[in-house]
């Protein structure tokens, strides 16, 4: 890597330590990224930086991805009635009951769900990949 495209990434690193994002840095002697507590103003020149990655993530797909025995879904809004999740059939159906009787869903219908385990805090229906 040139020095002139180091500088720049170090550069646009200090914009997002400053946005509030967090920083890793290059550790030579380890040969991988570790988290940068420093202030930018301590970073090395040579020192190589970058915004810490994004996890991926993608929608549930199959029952394995559900989390607990049983978790709580919503539409998105919020609106609608909360769903229990009591049962999976297969990797392409979800079964669900509702207060008003019984529902069945496919993995791919939950894309405007979330869910909760405690139905307080909620969750997109997405699993985070490694």
């Amino acid at each position: 890597m040139k020095l002139s495209e180091h500088l720049r990434q170090n550069a646009d690193c200090m914009d997002a330590y400053e946005a509030g994002r967090p920083i890793e840095f290059f550790d030579t002697l380890l040969s991988r990224w570790m988290p940068e507590d420093r202030n930018p103003a301590n970073w090395g020149v040579t020192t190589l930086h970058r915004p810490k990655p994004e996890p991926k993530t993608r929608p549930w797909s199959k029952p394995d991805d559900v989390p607990g025995p049983v978790c709580w879904i919503r539409e998105t809004n919020g609106v609608k009635e909360t769903y229990l999740i009591v049962c999976l059939y297969g990797s392409h159906q979800i079964a669900i009951t509702t207060v008003l009787g019984h529902a069945v869903l496919r993995f791919e219908d939950l894309n405007n769900y979330e869910y909760s385990t405690d139905r307080k805090t909620w969750h997109n229906c997405e699993v985070t990949e490694e």
